[in-house]
């Protein structure tokens, strides 16, 4: 994974295959963007803006799928690793947090 790359474009190049990470790095991967919504939840929250939720706690979901990533199939992996990109996707849109500042792409 590129030091510059941002959590979304990597979360998007590996559940399409584009990269191939280590069972660490998957979990690390994982786990940041677990830690990243929780971070843009409580900002939204904070900002007073309603969140639509679903009533699944995605975070909570991704960090046990990384610990159990040994016993998941690859279409399993990809499947969430979009849906975690897809959450940090809206929740940027909320706050209006332009993709181009954090993933330090022109």
């Amino acid at each position: 994974m590129a030091a510059k790359m941002g959590i979304l474009s990597a979360l998007i190049k590996q559940a399409n295959g584009a990269t191939d990470l280590t069972r660490e790095e998957k979990q690390v991967l994982l786990r940041n963007a677990a830690e990243l919504i929780r971070i843009y939840r409580e900002l939204v929250a904070f900002s007073g803006s309603p969140e639509q939720d679903t009533g699944s706690d995605i975070a909570c979901e991704l960090e046990q799928f990384a610990e159990h990533i040994d016993f998941k199939y690859v279409d399993e992996t990809s499947e969430i690793m979009l849906e975690a990109a897809d959450k940090i996707r809206i929740l940027r849109l909320m706050l209006g947090i332009k993709q181009e500042i954090i993933d330090g792409t022109s």
